[in-house]
């Protein structure tokens, strides 16, 4: 449960809502004068985290010109109780390895932790989670090794970069319909929902395996979307974006970092307010629809210049060095014994959910 800020103290030991730890080195007020970091005055407390970042929201103690602790440049940074908990992490992963065992022997203490945030540390909550996804991996089976259609690449081409944002988040890039060049609907009647479940999960396996490479000091993946020259495409986007959420969300827990949409038409915002009624209201609040006006300063702030594609602002072209491609190179590696059922949006869905959106307009 998050902090009260009655039990904080100075020692204690904390994690925040992405399960990253740290210690809390000062407790106090910030009142309206002192320019609190997130806007809201009152109490806060500084927490000194166990690895630094180059985040332009860390600090070394100091906050509008007053130090109120000391720890190295990029470990520091000013909350409010409420968005830490105790660091229960440690006792929550024991728990879990006792009960499913060899079970979950391939999975890190890392991906523990994640399913038990997702599910806020009520751990029915998080076994009964865990036993789905378990029962997900043995029918799904997922992996990164595994053929797509060359076309793929080139009409919604995706790719990690190799860098890192400024969090320590891996950066992947992704430009559905290629600028203009293949409608999504197209798309999905050209490669079927299940196919492109597959390619999606693929592209999930690969950051999995990133983390474990860095000996998951990376966690999470930092997505940029452009949606340049999408052209208008409702229904076919609200049922590819549904579907690629449960997967998500069901089997990928805290996966991602953040999500900046790019470059979006108009007519996203209207098909934004219904594919969102789909996801989970953690997900919701890392997703960042942002204006051609805006995207680049927001994006700075969380993304170094050299590190930004060309077409948000930037001079990367790494995340294009497989061509944009997921998966296996070898045309014989298709995949095989393989269950390829997904939950897909129904037209009544999408019709629930317009009135959902239109409750809320209301």
């Amino acid at each position: 449960m998050p902090l009260d800020k009655t039990e904080v103290s100075v020692g204690m030991r904390v994690q925040n809502h992405n399960g990253i730890p740290a210690t809390i080195r000062w407790v106090g007020r910030l009142e309206k004068k002192d320019k609190p970091p997130y806007g809201d005055h009152g109490s806060h407390i500084g927490v000194e985290y166990d690895e630094p970042t180059d985040s332009l929201d860390r600090n070394d103690g100091v906050w509008n010109g007053v130090r109120y602790f000391t720890c190295p440049l990029g470990t520091g940074e000013f909350f409010k109780p409420k968005e830490y908990n105790r660091e229960i992490s440690p006792k929550a992963v024991a728990e879990l390895r006792a009960k499913y065992g060899d079970k979950i022997a391939k999975l890190s203490d890392v991906q523990l932790v994640k399913f038990c945030i997702a599910r806020q540390f009520n751990m029915p909550k998080v076994c009964l989670m865990l036993d789905k996804h378990l029962q997900w991996v043995a029918d799904f089976k997922p992996s990164e090794d595994e053929y797509f259609p060359e076309g793929m690449a080139n009409d919604y081409p995706i790719g990690y970069s190799g860098a890192l944002d400024r969090d320590n988040n891996l950066i992947h890039f992704e430009r559905p319909g290629n600028g203009g060049k293949c409608h999504p609907a197209d798309f999905v009647n050209k490669y079927t929902i299940p196919t492109i479940a597959r390619w999606h999960v693929a592209c999930m396996e690969s950051a999995k395996r990133m983390f474990e490479e860095t000996n998951f000091r990376v966690k999470r993946v930092t997505y940029i979307c452009d949606l340049s020259n999408l052209g208008d495409c409702g229904t076919p986007m609200i049922k590819f974006g549904r579907t690629l959420a449960a997967i998500d969300q069901d089997n990928y827990p805290e996966h991602l970092a953040r999500m900046f949409i790019v470059n979006a038409p108009s007519f996203f915002t209207t098909v934004w307010k219904l594919v969102k009624l789909f996801i989970d209201e953690r997900t919701k609040n890392k997703i960042f629809v942002l204006s051609t006006k805006e995207q680049k300063e927001v994006l700075l702030k969380y993304i170094r210049e050299e590190d930004l594609p060309e077409s948000v602002g930037g001079t990367s072209t790494a995340w294009l060095k497989r061509g944009g491609r997921v998966g296996s190179d070898d045309p014989t590696k298709v995949v095989k014994d393989a269950k390829t059922d997904v939950p897909e949006t129904t037209d009544e869905e999408i019709a629930a959910a317009e009135k959902e959106a239109a409750k809320e307009d209301n």
